[in-house]
């Protein structure tokens, strides 16, 4: 989410399990770092901007299931007026796994929209 808001070539994110809250891993548990020096709230309006699908278990403890459906309310709501093209999946699993691998390909393979000469994905409109 951090690269695609960062680079503006990018334009389709699949984020499968997605860590959304670095501090939420139990490997930045007591990290001295400021926390808003890695947030992604600021970048929530050029993500808004992406062809976005995130899949995340309706339990898992290990990246968050909260951080992800906040980032997916933080990034609709920077969107305002405009349309936000994000697919959230929330599956009926316990713990962390991935699992809409092939639902991830049909989205992106039905999402992207070329340009002239088919060598980019466009951001949406």
């Amino acid at each position: 989410m951090r690269s695609a808001a960062e680079v503006q070539e990018v334009a389709i994110v699949i984020a499968l399990a997605p860590v959304t809250d670095l501090f939420k891993l139990r490997e930045f548990e007591g990290a001295k770092t400021p926390q808003p020096l890695y947030s992604l709230k600021p970048f929530y309006p050029v993500i808004a901007t992406k062809h976005l699908f995130l899949q995340i278990n309706n339990n898992d403890d290990r990246v968050g299931t909260d951080q992800a459906l906040s980032l997916v309310k933080g990034v609709v709501e920077a969107g305002g007026d405009n349309p936000v093209d994000i697919t959230a999946i929330i599956t009926p699993r316990k713990g962390h796994s991935t699992s809409e691998h092939e639902a991830a390909a049909n989205w992106a393979l039905s999402s992207r929209e070329f340009n002239g000469d088919e060598s980019q994905i466009e951001p949406p409109k």
